[in-house]
């Protein structure tokens, strides 16, 4: 607060010597200048207002304007994902994989999936290869949050991905899923070409093939191998297998004011992840973002039946 003035002080004196030696700005601009300078001054003085309002939850309202951080809505969990897909109460390696592709297809209908990786023995690889397929056939916007119990706190905040992202990353990475998945991408072309099961069928050499394979074929060939290929995934596997693809940024509930507007204009991503101490609260879009700040300024009307 106190860099405030001084800020102010020098940016005027540098402005006053910038106009006596050269002829800018014109005579006539010089004092929309120094207003110029100190409304932009003043904005660290407002971020800190804004700041302290945020902290305690507050509402600051002016000629029936309301700017109220209680009030905002809040961010949107998502469909939390059974354990390797499979129901509740069904021993991982008792579960077929017709049941998991129906727990995975009914998962994508939602545009946001968690997966919790627990202490690093919930999920297999194979399973999570299977939920992002399916994921990434029926809906290109969205994404697959990771959370993980860490250092005691359980739900803690990895990171989130496209399903495409975490599906390409799989097959690159893991050639025995690759070969799976690759055998399932021959049989549909097989089965759309009408090419007898007995003729040699040329299986593509890229990581990915160019059409994505029917779902039930894929869920077979993963089955096939999956008894020789139960990779469990942790947490820290997460982060070395993704992070090209892993996006760890996120807010936390706690954070200064002036920090959600610096990513705010700073975001790349989708998406936001919100976390409450370290824990994954859910995903907002930055749209979402700057439309609860917007919609927080609109005036309170009167609901009906209410007095104005």
């Amino acid at each position: 607060m106190l860099a405030t003035p001084l800020i102010l002080i020098a940016l005027l004196v540098l402005l006053w010597g910038v106009h006596a030696t050269s002829t800018w700005p014109e005579g006539g601009s010089i004092g929309w200048a120094v207003l110029g300078v100190a409304l932009l001054s003043l904005i660290p003085v407002l971020l800190f207002f804004l700041d302290g309002m945020a902290g305690r939850h507050g509402v600051l309202e002016w000629r029936g304007l309301k700017l109220s951080f209680a009030s905002a809505p809040g961010p949107a969990a998502g469909a939390m994902v059974p354990a390797n897909v499979t129901a509740p109460g069904t021993p991982v390696i008792d579960s077929s994989m017709q049941s998991v592709l129906r727990t995975s297809q009914a998962a994508a209908r939602s545009r946001l999936l968690v997966v919790d990786l627990a202490d690093g023995q919930a999920w297999w690889e194979s399973r999570l290869l299977m939920l992002c397929s399916v994921a990434a056939t029926r809906n290109e916007h969205a994404a697959v949050v990771l959370v993980a119990d860490l250092g005691g706190r359980p739900s803690s905040f990895v990171g989130w991905a496209a399903p495409a992202a975490l599906r390409d990353r799989l097959l690159l990475m893991r050639p025995e899923l690759r070969a799976a998945y690759q055998s399932a991408a021959a049989d549909s072309v097989r089965v759309m070409t009408g090419t007898p099961p007995g003729v040699p069928f040329p299986v593509p050499q890229e990581s990915v093939p160019p059409m994505p394979p029917a779902e039930v074929d894929l869920a077979r060939h993963i089955g096939r191998i999956e008894a020789q290929h139960t990779q469990p995934l942790g947490a820290g596997a997460v982060r070395d297998l993704f992070a090209p693809d892993l996006v760890t940024r996120c807010i936390d509930r706690s954070a200064p004011f002036e920090q959600w507007i610096r990513d705010a204009l700073t975001a790349e991503e989708e998406f936001v992840a919100i976390t409450d101490a370290g824990r994954y609260a859910g995903l907002m879009t930055w749209r979402q973002v700057a439309n609860s700040m917007l919609l927080s300024l609109i005036p309170q009307m009167p609901g009906p039946g209410q007095a104005g």
